[in-house]
């Protein structure tokens, strides 16, 4: 652990950020070491490339060793219902381990320019990284931190740097890092770790998905907070404003105090009333409904009162993977969605929201769109290869006898391409 952060704060200084996580909490902050690598840049001889390209594979095999260790102690230690609503995350960056973009191509940059492992991964990764950075799609673009929390794993096995273990972090304190991946956030125990604020992160991230899941207050993205606070002060974190609260003063306790007694009644109150009819006074029937990523998240959506998925984002069926899923790998991905919900719910599935760029197949696919200034991507990719549109929409069609699914079609410019996706 870091002692100690930057310069010591006055009494009931500030900080904002964005909260991604609810609930109020109050502790001392625990600096964990997450602090980000800065890589060096060396130029080899042509005699270095082939122990230079073994060197990465083999900090890449270790990456892979650790998180394969990591997401079995989170299935056999943490909450059997967070671990397994979220398995899918160790997943998707095991994947990235063996995506060709990402591996191969630092592969490529070592043997051409003759660099070191390091400089070759961060020249990727950045470029990886401003791909998804341009991404309209809020969920989408925050795709960027998967690739920088994995780029950074393999990073510090190449440079043999080793973090704090979150296995040593005391009870009932408040994490202060500079970033947490998915997995480190996994680890966190509810019973010792009241809250955590980053430096970086945002709303949509795997991170701040993780933290909803096992309910920890959260604030990210708070830019400079490793450098302002000190390990040892006391906090409050407001996960309902985005605001951290630094060596708060007798006044400001007691408010918040207040505060987190009136917050936690009320969602005492939430639950206890979770199950009765969402209706208006005047007799009004309204729909609650969950935005899911994986099928796994539907336990969550009906842990929280809501019967419908008001949106079903299906881009992870084609990511990082080296072929296209098939119509019955999207039959039974839908399907298991749709039969884990109560029967008279409605769920929306979106076709996938993406470019040529991150599907692997197509990677080399040149021609000009439809709509050039939206890119070749969503709606105009689908009608570009319609072999893909139709074997997802067969997939929906199949699932569909199983419970009631509706489509949405992304990124329509007008009225010539919505009559064409209907075709």
């Amino acid at each position: 652990m870091a002692e100690n952060g930057g310069m010591p704060q006055a009494s009931g200084s500030i900080l904002s950020g964005i909260c991604v996580s609810p609930g109020i909490a109050i502790g001392r902050a625990f600096l964990l070491d997450r602090a980000k690598l800065k890589p060096r840049g060396e130029k080899i001889s042509s005699n270095q490339v082939v122990p230079e390209v073994e060197r990465f594979l083999a900090a890449v095999d270790s990456a892979r060793i650790e998180l394969e260790q990591i997401k079995a102690k989170t299935l056999k230690n943490g909450s059997v219902e967070v671990a397994g609503q979220h398995n899918y995350i160790f997943d998707v960056h095991l994947l990235m381990l063996k995506d060709k973009m990402l591996i191969d191509d630092t592969v490529t940059l070592i043997k051409e320019k003759k660099i070191n492992a390091e400089w070759a991964l961060n020249l990727n990764s950045e470029k990886i990284i401003n791909f998804f950075k341009q991404m309209q799609d809020s969920y989408l673009r925050e795709r960027q931190s998967d690739v920088a929390h994995v780029s950074e794993l393999i990073l510090r096995h190449l440079s043999k740097s080793e973090y704090d273990s979150i296995e040593k972090i005391s009870r009932g304190v408040i994490i202060v890092a500079h970033d947490l991946s998915p997995a480190d956030t996994l680890q966190l125990d509810p019973s010792r770790v009241k809250a955590f604020v980053t430096d970086l992160g945002g709303r949509t991230s795997h991170t701040a998905i993780v933290a909803r899941s096992i309910e920890i207050p959260a604030v990210v993205g708070s830019e400079h907070a490793t450098e302002r606070i000190n390990g040892g002060d006391r906090l409050i974190v407001d996960g309902i404003e985005g605001k951290v609260i630094v060596n708060p003063s007798r006044a400001q306790l007691v408010t918040y105090q207040e505060k987190r007694i009136q917050y936690d009644q009320f969602q005492a109150h939430l639950i206890l009333n979770r199950d009765l009819p969402a209706e208006t006074t005047d007799g009004f029937r309204v729909a609650l409904a969950g935005n899911i990523e994986t099928p796994e998240e539907t336990e969550s959506i009906i842990a929280h009162g809501a019967t419908n998925i008001g949106l079903y984002r299906t881009e992870f069926l084609f990511l990082n993977r080296n072929s296209l899923p098939s119509e019955e790998e999207h039959f039974l991905t839908y399907k298991k969605v749709v039969e884990s919900l109560p029967p008279e719910s409605k769920t929306t599935i979106r076709t996938f929201d993406l470019g040529a760029d991150k599907i692997t197949e197509l990677e080399q696919f040149h021609e000009d769109c439809i709509n050039p200034a939206m890119g070749l991507r969503g709606i105009r990719l689908c009608l570009h290869h319609q072999e893909i549109f139709v074997t997802q929409i067969r997939g929906i069609l199949k699932a569909s006898h199983y419970g009631q699914l509706k489509i949405m079609l992304p990124m329509i410019s007008g009225l010539k391409e919505l009559r064409q996706a209907k075709a």
